[in-house]
């Protein structure tokens, strides 16, 4: 069956004068580049503790910081500025994954003053971020976020110190 599909497509190429080159090189690029991505959204999930339930942001937002990333192989720009021919002009935007965020909330006196979010990334061509509340399972759109990216850190290393502890007392 694929061997039918194969000739039709070569003939194709044939009759428009189109040349065909089979290679295995691009499958195993493309093969270590999407081992490369799943390495950061695994990174990303383990630091903010988040389960796989939330992959599909784990690797938009891996991807999007990658693309901002000046990479040797192309001369020290960005896959951004090759792809669109423009640089990045949002690395402000740029925040650690699956930080608490916090949102005004102004609905009455007695009520807190702000929600709290899970930072997941950002808006393409918006100026803003993509939140999600735990509460409800969603998303949300800000512009207007504060950010505590150093309780991921804090937690992180309290950890790392309580599983010393315990190795050191067995």
């Amino acid at each position: 069956m694929v061997e039918k599909y194969k000739n039709q497509f070569l003939q194709f190429g044939q009759n428009t004068g189109i040349g065909n080159h089979f290679t295995n090189g691009i499958h195993e690029l493309a093969k270590k580049i999407n081992c490369f991505l799943l390495e950061k959204v695994r990174c990303l999930l383990s630091n903010a503790r988040l389960d796989k339930s939330v992959w599909a942001e784990a690797i938009v937002y891996a991807s999007h910081v990658i693309n901002r990333l000046s990479a040797t192989a192309i001369g020290g720009k960005t896959s951004l500025n090759i792809w669109s021919g423009g640089a990045a002009e949002d690395y402000d935007l740029l925040r650690v994954f699956g930080s608490p965020s916090y949102i005004s909330a102004k609905d009455d006196k007695v009520n807190p003053r702000a929600k709290k979010f899970v930072f997941f990334g950002v808006k393409r061509n918006m100026k803003g971020y993509k939140l999600w509340n735990p509460k409800n399972k969603k998303i949300v759109l800000s512009k207007h976020v504060m950010f505590d990216e150093t309780s991921l850190l804090k937690s992180t290393i309290s950890q790392r110190v309580e599983r010393l502890k315990t190795k050191n007392v067995s």
